[in-house]
């Protein structure tokens, strides 16, 4: 896969720039509003920690390290590999990647209705987005700052 770097450079400037422009008018970063909203989730299960919502809750933070595991393990697949002979292992990443994906759909979905049967406000689904793009978005920006509270805690 060719990879127009004049392209690339200009896109990567014109989204630090959009960033810079954010910032200076003090508005927050898609990561951290997906990063809040996570918090927020959080918060409402730390207030009435019933074990299935929590159980729930956990299960979720591991789908959403494994998704970004899998979105990580097929950039790499498609560094390593871009030669026709070994398509196999860039469709093994990209499938492997499908699964994690409708995994993170399927546990946010359950905890949403969780929430829902525990009389909560679950509306927070909806603002992960509806759609697979913003779902793995969300996920993906979420996952940094999982990946490091999991590393707080080993240490």
């Amino acid at each position: 896969m060719a990879i127009d770097r004049n392209t690339a450079t200009s896109s990567f400037l014109r989204e630090l720039w959009e960033e810079k422009v954010r910032r200076e008018r003090g508005e927050k970063s898609f990561e951290q509003k997906a990063i809040d909203l996570f918090l927020s989730i959080r918060a409402m299960v730390d207030k009435d920690p019933r074990p299935e919502l929590v159980r729930q809750f956990k299960e979720v933070e591991k789908v959403i390290l494994r998704y970004a595991e899998t979105i990580a393990r097929l950039s790499r697949v498609r560094l390593e590999y871009d030669a026709f002979e070994e398509r196999v292992e860039i469709e093994r990443a990209d499938q492997n990647r499908r699964i994690a994906h409708n995994r993170l759909i399927s546990e946010i979905d359950i905890l949403a209705r969780w929430f829902g049967k525990a009389g909560f406000d679950n509306r927070w689904r909806d603002k992960i987005g509806l759609s697979r793009e913003e779902v793995g978005a969300w996920a993906f920006a979420v996952a940094p700052f999982l990946k490091g509270e999991t590393l707080k805690e080993v240490i």
